[in-house]
């Protein structure tokens, strides 16, 4: 649910920024550093819980 969330905004973001030629530079950049914020985001978040799958099947292997 969540994901679908923030896949909407940064497509929102995509049109305002690719749409609105009319947005002052220090707005475009704004909108950009927040979209690169959630990608970051969304890669701290898959390698959090991959590494959290890694640590139950290392546990699941030892008992």
């Amino acid at each position: 649910m969540m994901n679908k969330l923030w896949v909407t905004l940064a497509l929102a973001g995509a049109v305002l920024v690719g749409g609105c030629a009319s947005l002052d530079p220090v707005q475009q950049e704004k909108i950009r550093v927040y979209e690169e914020q959630k990608k970051r985001e969304s890669i701290d978040r898959s390698q959090r819980e991959s590494d959290s799958g890694g640590r139950r099947l290392d546990k699941a292997i030892k008992n």
